[in-house]
């Protein structure tokens, strides 16, 4: 096989093999759990649609690139999800990805553009990657919220979990930050969207027009 094919095919069986992972929030209309690709998706146009809405000065290739890559190397370490997370489980995550990002540095040498930008993320010195970051703990709310789902039932987690899991990382960047804020006080208003009560709540009537 020539070699250009076969380091093409090389790339697209890593993408793919980047979106066969399956994160926690249910996304899909039919109950199904996202995958990275969708949640790497949906970070990137986000991510575009704050900095424009917002007027901020960012570089939106950089935000892009960011969004398309933070969470490349969970093609080989897998998710970790953020309840329940504790210095043995952070500890494993920082290694596997710690080694993943190695193999995939490795893999594709042939693509040091890309290589730097997930460094540069990971590194978080500047404003696109902060804002990517916070951005990327608060959309998995915002689907909840969207999807009428009962993942703080699953999970028992209650509005104090929550916060706990969330607001340092969301505050990282001010404007997502902001956003964080208005949907908190929208949330605690609604007691049931968290354990032990959001089994009975209620999403009839839920318009966002």
């Amino acid at each position: 096989m020539n070699r250009r094919l076969e380091d093409l095919l090389k790339f697209t069986e890593f993408t793919n093999l980047f979106a066969d992972v399956k994160r926690k929030t249910i996304l899909n209309k039919d109950g199904s759990a996202e995958n990275n690709a969708q949640h790497s998706f949906q970070l990137a146009i986000i991510a575009w649609y704050i900095s424009q809405k917002e007027s901020l000065k960012l570089n939106i290739e950089k935000l892009i690139k960011y969004a398309l890559v933070h969470d490349l190397v969970e093609t080989f370490s897998g998710t970790f999800s953020a309840y329940e997370r504790n210095k043995t489980t952070q500890k494993i995550k920082d290694e596997s990805e710690k080694k993943s990002l190695e193999k995939i540095r490795n893999d594709f040498k042939e693509l040091p553009d890309l290589i730097d930008s997930l460094n540069s993320y990971l590194i978080q010195q500047d404003k696109e990657s902060k804002l990517i970051y916070a951005l990327d703990k608060l959309i998995p709310i915002l689907n909840i919220e969207l999807n009428n789902h009962d993942f703080y039932h699953t999970t028992k987690t209650t509005y104090e979990n929550m916060i706990k899991a969330k607001d340092k990382k969301i505050s990282r960047d001010p404007t997502v930050y902001k956003y964080f804020k208005l949907l908190i006080k929208y949330l605690y208003e609604d007691s049931k969207f968290f354990w032990p009560a959001n089994k009975q709540r209620d999403y009839s009537n839920k318009k966002y027009d």
